[in-house]
């Protein structure tokens, strides 16, 4: 699986993620070509819409961490300042 990793954040990349799902689907025995081909199409979709819904949470939470890291530092300064 191809990704793009960086110190603090993971993103999938949604396409790359697909096509390894759907290479990873086997055909199924007596599965004619046209309900093979759906199934494979409504799995390679499923999996770009969960990778970009991975990517939104993982950068969201990132978002929010740096945030809160902030916010502390911001803390720790003011209670130095009143020191």
């Amino acid at each position: 699986m191809d990704r793009a990793l960086d110190k603090d954040n993971l993103q999938i990349k949604p396409d790359s993620f697909a096509q390894a799902a759907v290479s990873a689907n086997k055909r199924l025995k007596k599965e004619n070509d046209l309900d093979y081909l759906k199934r494979q199409l409504k799995l390679y979709a499923a999996a770009v819409y969960m990778a970009e819904d991975f990517n939104r949470a993982e950068s969201a939470s990132n978002k929010k961490l740096k945030h809160d890291q902030v916010n502390r530092l911001q803390e720790k300064l003011i209670e130095r300042r009143l020191d």
